[in-house]
């Protein structure tokens, strides 16, 4: 962290999470002068309260003007971090029922997602889906999600559709977690 300012800067380091105890964050406050940095330490111990799997902590910057300042500027910057504790790891999603949705020509499929393992599962580029008819592959879809999943986390995918297949199809749905980790798949009955 570096003051480019031309006063000093109070920051006070923050973490948001209910249980933190096994995160250390040194220092918590610093006293930066014009023109100096300084480094921030975080460290992550196992303790007996630590779950396996990702954990998403959110370390709050905040500064505070000294007295006397005769600028009262107040920033504050959130930096995300994550942690993996050791432990049983467990890759699991769950995908939702479906809902068609029509907006300017396009169709959209959308299918709720929800991680119910315990670490982190990256969705972008993993995701495929595609539309069949009869056994034949007639679409591929294109897929918006969000990058990455967290623990305990949902989203929707949303996937596009702006071919002129009408009527019955079967929308299928592709995730797949990585090396090692098995391909969730769901096959959707639906009516374009």
């Amino acid at each position: 962290m570096r003051n480019d300012g031309a006063e000093q800067v109070l920051v006070d380091v923050l973490r948001r999470m209910v249980a933190t105890t096994w995160l250390q964050i040194s220092p918590e406050r610093l006293l930066l002068s014009p023109g100096r940095s300084a480094v921030l330490t975080l460290r992550a111990k196992a303790g007996r309260d630590a779950e396996p799997g990702d954990h998403q902590v959110l370390v709050l910057l905040r500064t505070r003007p000294q007295h006397g300042s005769r600028v009262a500027l107040r920033l504050r910057l959130g930096v995300r971090v994550s942690v993996r504790m050791p432990g049983t790891i467990v890759r699991r999603l769950a995908l939702g029922g479906v809902r068609v949705h029509r907006r300017r020509g396009s169709r959209f499929i959308l299918v709720p997602v929800v991680n119910r393992g315990n670490v982190t599962v990256q969705l972008r580029g993993h995701v495929t889906a595609s539309l069949s008819r009869h056994g034949d592959r007639v679409a591929r879809l294109h897929v918006a999600a969000r990058r990455v999943l967290a623990p305990g986390a949902r989203t929707l995918l949303a996937l596009r559709y702006a071919g002129r297949v009408r009527g019955p199809v079967v929308a299928v749905v592709l995730i797949r977690m990585g090396h090692g980790a098995r391909v969730v798949e769901r096959r959707y009955r639906l009516r374009l």
